[in-house]
């Protein structure tokens, strides 16, 4: 698939209406809660779509209760909720819509006036499996502030955890984070992110349909500045346009807090 070097990122602007989409962490979920959420959704209109969203009221489950399949599905849809909630209006969708939550991949969208035409959305989120380890133990330890965030960097091996919090409670000096490393390194993240991904479609029990979609939900810390965002995702980009692999995605979404880019 080829791509031009001047191809220029969409964004959309993600609403803060809607307080279901909020990032809610709830000690109080239960299967029960997830299961409704991730019941098959079926809406004749934009905003029917919109409507039923709203009523599927997401709590995420705090990093600190555990890191199960079923935290995880729950993410993945409060991250597809919310991709959904953006694109609800815009010509990437037509209705009436199905919507299917499954796995390999996490999320199915299904045309009906478009003779059933399928698309299939792999979800996952930009984070340091480092930051995410650690962050569980300081939740169980009831510990909200860091001191210092360390350099986190996507080819990081399994750092010591007790150094780690040692450093996050100020007890122990890192080297600081210097020039542009944080950019490199978000860059380095998303970008390793869409190998990993790619990889796995690749893989024989992955599902691939007419047309195959990537959201990456942006959770990398340290995050880069605001103001360097458009400028890194347009690197990011044009790594893609001139990179020797070939991602098999026909469109990339990189979701971050206020904004979601369209990569390609």
């Amino acid at each position: 698939m080829s791509r031009s070097k001047s191809q220029i990122c969409r964004h959309y602007k993600i609403s803060k209406r809607p307080g279901y989409l909020k990032l809610e962490l709830s000690e109080s979920w239960g299967i029960s809660k997830m299961n409704k959420s991730l019941n098959t959704l079926v809406a004749l209109s934009a905003d029917d779509l919109l409507q039923k969203i709203a009523s599927r009221k997401v709590s995420v489950p705090p990093h600190g209760s555990g890191q199960t399949h079923e935290h995880g599905r729950i993410r993945e849809a409060w991250v597809a909720f919310r991709f959904l909630h953006t694109i609800a209006k815009c010509p990437l969708l037509s209705y009436p819509i199905r919507v299917e939550f499954s796995d390999k991949p996490d999320l199915i969208l299904v045309f009906e006036r478009k003779g059933q035409m399928t698309i299939g959305i792999e979800i996952t989120e930009a984070t340091s499996q480092n930051s995410v380890k650690l962050q569980v133990e300081l939740e169980r330890d009831g510990i909200d502030g860091v001191w210092h965030i360390p350099e986190h960097k996507w080819s990081d091996s399994q750092r010591d955890l007790e150094k780690q919090r040692k450093i996050y409670r100020g007890e122990l000096l890192s080297p600081p984070i210097m020039g542009d490393a944080i950019e490199r390194n978000w860059h380095d993240a998303i970008l390793g992110i869409i190998s990993k991904k790619t990889k796995k479609v690749k893989h024989p029990e992955f599902r691939c349909y007419l047309h195959n979609w990537l959201l990456i939900y942006d959770n990398w810390t340290p995050h880069i500045p605001d103001w360097e965002v458009n400028t890194m995702i347009t690197k990011v980009n044009q790594h893609l346009s001139e990179c020797s692999w070939q991602h098999p995605f026909d469109r990339i979404f990189l979701q971050g807090s206020e904004r979601m880019w369209k990569l390609c």
